[in-house]
């Protein structure tokens, strides 16, 4: 669980910004205002890999309780980013495993619609445990915007990977086509 001290000080900078908001512009207050910034900062690189360990491990709890200190601090977006590149990063091993499986395999390469028929298994699989893991973790309609976030990230992601297989499989039809033209060739002299 998060430590005492990181709560604490979330709670301090929440206090202190809500009393700088208060004075509004004044402009005697700048070097406060900067040095707030600051103290966000550090805090922030504080709890990042916190985040990204809770994100990892799916703990639930310590998810919940950085998502409040991250909104505490103003920075959900930051919270939102983090969730989704430690995703995203997930579902592109899923590809990538995938792929490594399929060029594994002796004989001949395994056909694209087989992989990607693969792929699509095993993402939604991932994908239906992440939106449970989503509503049991985060309120409100945070979970669908999360997952819809992810989804659009994934596939921004995959785009080159998934292009490339595509390529490589035209390739070798057109590699096929070419073969036969040729056997038949051969065959009718």
């Amino acid at each position: 669980s998060l430590g005492h001290e990181r709560k604490a000080a979330a709670a301090e900078l929440r206090a202190l910004r809500r009393a700088l908001g208060a004075l509004g512009d004044v402009e005697q207050f700048g070097n406060e205002r900067r040095a707030l910034d600051a103290h966000s900062s550090a805090l922030r690189a504080a709890l990042k890999p916190l985040l990204v360990e809770a994100l990892t491990t799916r703990d639930s709890d310590e998810t919940r309780d950085l998502l409040q200190l991250y909104d505490e601090m103003g920075s959900s977006e930051t919270f939102s980013a983090l969730y989704n590149e430690t995703r995203e990063q997930e579902l592109l091993a899923v590809w990538r495993e995938q792929q490594a499986a399929a060029a594994a395999t002796s004989g001949a390469p395994q056909p694209l619609l087989a992989q990607l028929t693969t792929f699509y298994d095993a993402a939604a699989a991932q994908l239906r445990d992440e939106a449970q893991w989503l509503a049991d973790t985060l309120p409100g309609a945070m979970p669908a915007a999360a997952l819809a976030a992810l989804g659009v990230r994934a596939l921004a992601a995959l785009y080159e990977p998934l292009a490339g297989a595509v390529h490589d499989a035209l390739e070798r039809v057109d590699e096929a086509a070419r073969l036969d033209a040729l056997i038949a060739a051969r065959g009718a002299t």
